[in-house]
Formats: structure tokens, C-alpha cells, sequence
């Protein structure tokens, strides 16, 4: 060729976290949840959060904007936020029971809608950053290393084990 052509070939773009791993196993998914101490208030209330993370992928907004009305327990579904129907959220009966007393039993008394709420005075409903710190504690107290703990490993290994 008479014409040197190179500068106008375009490079492929790299992120700079594309190579980071994501996501965790299952295993380590279960380590998580098996560290949340579930005698407090605020420990029931993890418990029912981060299965919603990675159990379906919802994201830490999604969890945190839940509200009551969002649970249909008589076909045992989350709608609403989602934006679709989510398959059933447990099993067996008895921990779906279970599991909607910890989130009923561990909620402060307060007229809001929301199915999370700060367990300290004032009582508002907890917001996304506080879900994706729930998570990243959890993940750390579970001696996972990521390179960035939070919400989305879990939402990450949700569609990870999906696959």
C-alpha cells in the first residue's frame, strides 16, 4: 500500500475491571449466609436481604424499594419492582413461613410500605447503599476475598449458577 493506514485502525476498548471475577460459588454463597447471626433484628432482616440478592439477582435497589405489596404469600411470588413475577421464593412451606415471620417479626412498628427498614430510631426505610454494605460485610466477615465486595458478587453468582 502507498498510503501507512495504522492510525486509522481503531483498538478494541478494555475496561478496567473486565478481568475481575464477579462473582462467588455457590459454596462460598452459602458461607455468607451461614455467618449472618439471625438473634437481632437487624440479623433477620440480612438474612431475608441478601438470598434476594443471590438467590434471584435482584439488585440493592430493587431489594431496598420492596414493599409489602410487592409479596403475593398466597402464591409465596415477589412482584412489582422487579418488573416481572419471580419464581417461587421457597420450597418448602415451612421456610417460607419462616422466613415471612423473620421479615414481619424483625420490622420496627411503622405505617411505611417498605419490607426493610433501619432497625435504629429513625425508622425509614433502608436504602441501597445500606444493602450493598450489608452485603460486602458479610462477604468480608465470611473471609471471601474480592476485589470488590458488595451486592453485585452475589447478584453476579445468582447468574452465574443460573447458567
Amino acid at each position: 500500500m502507498a498510503k501507512d493506514l495504522s492510525s486509522l485502525v481503531e483498538f478494541p476498548q478494555s475496561y478496567r475491571h473486565a478481568g475481575v471475577p464477579r462473582s462467588i460459588s455457590w459454596e462460598q454463597v452459602e458461607q455468607v449466609l451461614a455467618g449472618i447471626d439471625r438473634r437481632s433484628a437487624s440479623g433477620k432482616r440480612d438474612y431475608a436481604m441478601m438470598p434476594l440478592l443471590a438467590t434471584y439477582g435482584l439488585r440493592a435497589a430493587e431489594v431496598a424499594s420492596l414493599t409489602l405489596d410487592d409479596i403475593d404469600r398466597r402464591n409465596e411470588r415477589l412482584s412489582g419492582n422487579a418488573k416481572q413475577a419471580i419464581p417461587p421464593l421457597i420450597r418448602s412451606r415451612r421456610r417460607w413461613e419462616q422466613r415471612s415471620s423473620n421479615i414481619k417479626n424483625g420490622r420496627p412498628a411503622t405505617t411505611c410500605r417498605e419490607v426493610f427498614m433501619r432497625c435504629c430510631a429513625p425508622h425509614a426505610p433502608i436504602g441501597s447503599v445500606a444493602v450493598v454494605c450489608r452485603a460486602a460485610h458479610f462477604i468480608r466477615e465470611a473471609g471471601i476475598r474480592v476485589p470488590r465486595a458488595g451486592s453485585h458478587v452475589l447478584r453476579h453468582s445468582a447468574v452465574q449458577r443460573a447458567c
